[in-house]
Parts: C-alpha cells; structure tokens; sequence
C-alpha cells in the first residue's frame, strides 16, 4: 500500500471525520463525497464509487464503515 493511501486511510479514521460520516445527514456537496469515492475506487469497489445518487452513495459509505472492526478502515 503506498504511503498516499496510508494517509488517506489515517485521514479517514480521524475522529473527526469518523463523527462527520456518522451524522444523521448526509452531505449533499459533490466536492465533500469526492475524497471518499476517490478511496473507494482505490479499494477497487466500483459498485460503491460509482453510485451516481449521493444520498444512496453516502448510505452505502456509513453501512461499509459501520461495518469494519472497530468503524475504523484500513489494515
């Protein structure tokens, strides 16, 4: 795994954005969902990265972070 997807796996794990993709809204900006459908991709999920609706999208991300160990990703 190289050291960008290390990082964007730390940054993902932040407590702060852990509490942001826990809300009980999801984010409706383009530019706020990119960094996650950028890390999707990198997973090789396309069934997730490439959901077109951001709500449906953003459900799917909270139900796959909710179901990592610990609602942390990463190795």
């Amino acid at each position: 795994m190289s050291k960008g997807s290390k990082k964007a796996i730390d940054l993902l794990n932040d407590p702060v954005h852990i509490s942001f993709y826990q809300m009980a809204l999801y984010p409706n900006n383009d530019d706020l969902l990119l960094p996650y459908r950028i890390f999707f991709q990198l997973l090789n999920r396309e069934e997730i990265s490439t959901i077109k609706d951001n709500k449906e999208f953003w459900i799917t991300c909270c139900k796959f972070f909710a179901s990592s160990p610990d609602n942390k990703i990463g190795i």
